[in-house]
């Protein structure tokens, strides 16, 4: 089949045209850096992990589809050098080994915050967490029961969501190690702290 040679160069100024437009649109631009920026701003402050949408997700997001996780945990390793006594940047690197499956780096980071800020709940609470996954129960459950003694002393205006999934894994982890009556007492507290909660 004949085919002009114009058409031929048109044809190639046309991939050409693509492949740079991809190539461009997958580069980092200022904007995702400052979107990025944001992000993080508000992780320093709320470094929760969270659900789908979350602060946390979105960041992570950001990364993966921009310099990557590699990128993301080199950032964070730096803050943490930079500032060895924030028990937040701990917090949000045991969250991004934990998304990374790298459960042993996960653990170190998620203690260092434990040992950074010994009076905030939320480092008991996800290293808690993070054993009971691993199915390491009796850590779980020590973790976990100081989580939800320092929330009720240090934090009692926090939002009572994070207290519920506290006696959630706690049931669990009580119900993993036979221990019903213990998990059922955890499962009570959560019908005492929200009545309608379908799950208790």
């Amino acid at each position: 089949m004949f085919v002009s040679k114009s058409f031929k160069i048109s044809l190639i100024g046309i991939l050409i045209f693509i492949t740079s437009t991809l190539m461009l649109s997958a580069q980092d631009t200022p904007n995702d850096h400052k979107i990025r920026q944001t992000y993080k701003l508000i992780l320093r402050r709320t470094p929760r992990e969270g659900k789908e949408g979350s602060p946390f997700d979105r960041l992570y997001k950001l990364y993966l589809e921009g310099p990557g996780l590699e990128q993301m945990v080199t950032d964070y390793r730096l803050e943490a050098q930079a500032e060895p006594g924030n028990h937040n940047t701990q917090l949000i690197l045991g969250h991004i080994y934990k998304r990374l499956g790298q459960e042993k780096e996960a653990l170190a980071a998620y203690k260092q915050a434990v040992t950074l800020a010994p009076a905030d709940y939320y480092p008991y609470s996800v290293l808690g967490q993070m054993y009971f996954t691993l199915r390491r129960y009796e850590d779980a459950i020590r973790l976990l029961t100081q989580a939800a003694t320092l929330f009720q002393q240090v934090d009692s205006v926090a939002n009572i969501e994070e207290l519920k999934l506290i006696y959630k894994f706690l049931g669990r982890a009580y119900f993993s190690r036979d221990r019903v009556t213990a998990a059922i007492t955890m499962w009570e507290k959560i019908a005492e702290i929200d009545l309608p909660n379908i799950f208790a």
